[in-house]
């Protein structure tokens, strides 16, 4: 079922282009770029299944007018194939294959919790065992890139491989649904684990920004299914809510937001939450990975 090349979706579809992943080294995000003028009908998922036969789902998101992006990392080295499901019959049921290639790095797995002390890289049977040596960084949305990226090198030459910051500030609130703004934080998220560095992304500042900016669940369901769309594919770790204790329900929100990484992460990333004090009463929740 997946054998067909990339190339039938091209043939088959000239006027709605998508762009193949090329050969793509483990643990480096490939993005497949679809042309679909209908914006309104577009739910592009793409399901990956890798040389080992384990399968992941990954939804497409939308990038600027007619421009929607798969975005996704391999962490097996070997054919990768997938299939498409799409509202648009020009998409629905199309298939290919992509290459990835050995990791250039010495990424050894995603990152989890080994048990409520510990940390390990997994890669299939194997875990790494990974020693947290991490730092924040405010201002992470106004800072510019080269900054950024001159900051994450230094910090790995002084052998951290964790920088926390927060996507979404007071500063950032007037652009923090557009393209561009992710575009930047993409950048420099990238930048980091060139450099060997995870990002520990808490999505909002506290004071209850949160609430003031995505006040109903429809508005947080529909940011998320995006943001994770776009940011889930690089290495990282949620932290949900900066000071999550200063958020009117901010127990019940982390809850949601668990939800939603749950359903939109395929990497399962390692989830918690910055707090004040302690992430420990929401423990009992569910969605804490430490």
């Amino acid at each position: 079922m997946f054998a067909r090349l990339a190339a039938v979706l091209i043939l088959s579809a000239p006027a709605w282009a998508q762009t193949p992943c090329p050969p793509t080294p483990q643990y480096s995000p490939c993005d497949m770029v679809f042309d679909a003028p209908d914006t309104t009908n577009v739910d592009i998922r793409a399901e990956f299944r890798s040389p080992r036969n384990e399968t992941a789902l990954v939804r497409a998101f939308e990038d600027g007018p007619r421009r929607w992006v798969v975005r996704f990392t391999p962490a097996e080295a070997g054919t990768y194939a997938w299939r498409l499901t799409s509202r648009l019959p020009a998409f629905n049921g199309k298939e290919g294959q992509f290459t990835a290639t050995a990791s250039a790095t010495k990424k050894t797995g995603w990152l989890r919790a080994a048990n409520l002390h510990h940390f390990a890289d997994v890669e299939g049977n194997t875990l790494t065992p990974h020693l947290w040596m991490g730092a924040l960084v405010p201002n992470f949305a106004s800072m510019d890139a080269p900054q950024w990226k001159q900051l994450a090198q230094s910090r790995a030459r002084q052998h951290f491989n964790h920088l926390g910051v927060t996507l979404v500030e007071e500063s950032s609130a007037a652009t923090f649904q557009s393209p561009e703004f992710f575009r930047a934080a993409e950048e420099k998220i990238r930048a980091a684990n060139e450099a060997g560095v995870i990002v520990d992304l808490t999505f909002f500042a506290g004071d209850n920004l949160i609430n003031r900016l995505l006040p109903t669940h429809p508005d947080r369901e529909k940011w998320f299914t995006w943001a994770l769309s776009r940011l889930a594919a690089y290495d990282v770790t949620w932290q949900g809510i900066e000071n999550w204790e200063s958020t009117e329900n901010g127990r019940e929100i982390l809850k949601e937001i668990g939800d939603y990484l749950a359903n939109l992460d395929p990497y399962k990333h390692t989830r918690s939450t910055r707090a004040a004090l302690t992430s420990g009463p929401v423990t009992d929740d569910g969605w804490l990975r430490y």
